[in-house]
């Protein structure tokens, strides 16, 4: 696996081809989540084969981002089902990694421990002091493609998002669930208090 070769083909074209429009899913979350998985690969203790294999995942999730906002990750699968193969990937890599795109849909149960970390990378920040700023870029983001939330509504849609949410790996279980249940918790004062 040609991991070098496959970073610069896709870090490339999402510099050039990703829309200014995506504050929140640009680069710097691609990068973002491929830091979070390397460390969780680590924490879990994946051969150095299983990590590439994760950080590809990583790498090609959101490249969909680059055709359409809606439907993105089987665009990123198709993507990543055609390019790979040239940066001597197998099909077996292949699969395991699409297959991990795919377990980033909204709904989508991660089955393997691989699918597992990709989805806790994914929404590592939840449980991070960054929270609320990364946050914030979604919400603008949201609002740029016609998806209008109030400060109130989007408390509202986090919550909603967030009790629902929960972390599979043992390291984000432990390092991440605490501060997510302190985000939860001020998202929940924040709205008594406009009731106040």
């Amino acid at each position: 696996m040609n991991y070098q070769a496959a970073h610069l083909y896709v870090t490339s074209r999402m510099k050039e081809e990703l829309s200014s429009n995506l504050i929140y899913h640009g680069l710097h979350h691609t990068l973002d989540v491929i830091d979070s998985i390397a460390i969780i690969a680590k924490k879990e203790g994946l051969t150095d084969q299983e990590t590439t294999i994760a950080k590809t995942a990583a790498l090609y999730h959101d490249i969909g981002f680059i055709f359409e906002y809606e439907d993105n990750e089987m665009l990123a699968i198709d993507l990543a089902s055609e390019t790979l193969p040239k940066f001597d990937y197998t099909l077996s890599e292949i699969k395991i990694i699409t297959r991990m795109i795919e377990a980033t849909i909204i709904h989508v149960e991660p089955n393997t421990l691989l699918e597992k970390m990709m989805v806790d990378a994914d929404f590592d920040y939840f449980g991070r002091s960054d929270f609320e700023q990364i946050a914030t870029t979604l919400h603008k983001e949201l609002q740029i493609y016609n998806n209008v939330y109030t400060a109130d509504q989007w408390d509202e849609v986090q919550l909603q998002f967030l009790k629902t949410h929960r972390y599979y790996t043992n390291y984000s279980i432990k390092n991440r669930l605490p501060k997510k249940k302190k985000n939860v918790e001020k998202i929940v004062d924040r709205q008594a208090k406009r009731f106040e």
